[in-house]
């Protein structure tokens, strides 16, 4: 398995909504996989996964729930092969005049999972179990777009100068999971994918979840 080159696309995704008027093939064909969701505009680009577009929508979808963002009006969202060894990680790009590219990467090997992630304590994340891929990709996006939403709470037009300050910063702390720090909580971005996840096993994932181990059913 080999890491997935990154192609870029021809326009940012602000172009493409505010002028509708370019009039290339090229800028067509990219407009039609943006789509509004919840006040923003989302394209979904760079896929070189075994998912599909339309399945990448039906997690985006699902972990945006009811989220409202009021700074981030236009996200995109990449979904790669992930390296060799690894089951799935990602991260989320933001700066002050741009627009936030989430990007997660996804291993190809169905053989991964199920897969119980455990992490070092003090870093912040949470051990998680994983039944498939999907959950894979959900977890991640569902924890990237929660980083969305800490800025968008906190003056995410100051991000940078309010991460280097996080000790003597006071934003509004609704929402968050007990025990998150800073902005840019992993603790609150686990915790919040966890219950994404959760709430899609509940009505989709009975099958799977019945056939692992006792020991690994227990963490879920």
């Amino acid at each position: 398995m080999t890491m997935s080159t990154t192609t870029q696309p021809l326009y940012d995704i602000g172009t493409l909504v505010w002028e509708e008027k370019i009039p290339t093939r090229q800028a067509r064909e990219e407009r039609k996989k943006i789509k509004r969701i919840r006040g923003c505009w989302i394209r979904v680009w760079n896929n070189h996964t075994k998912f599909t577009d339309k399945e990448i929508w039906e997690v985006v979808r699902h972990v945006i729930g009811n989220y409202r963002f009021n700074v981030h009006y236009a996200i995109e969202v990449r979904v790669q092969v992930a390296e060799p060894g690894c089951g799935a990680y990602g991260n989320v790009r933001m700066y002050i005049m741009d627009d936030p590219i989430i990007t997660a990467w996804i291993t190809d090997n169905d053989q991964t999972f199920p897969e119980l992630c455990g992490y070092t304590k003090g870093k912040g994340y949470l051990d998680k179990l994983l039944l498939d891929k999907t959950e894979a990709l959900m977890m991640v996006l569902a924890h990237e777009f929660r980083h969305l939403w800490q800025t968008d709470i906190s003056d995410g037009h100051n991000l940078p100068e309010r991460k280097a300050k996080h000790d003597k910063l006071k934003f509004k702390r609704r929402g968050y999971v007990w025990g998150a720090r800073g902005v840019l909580s992993n603790r609150d971005g686990d915790a919040y994918a966890i219950r994404k996840v959760r709430e899609y096993r509940r009505t989709h994932q009975q099958h799977l979840l019945q056939s692992i181990d006792y020991s690994l059913r227990v963490e879920s």
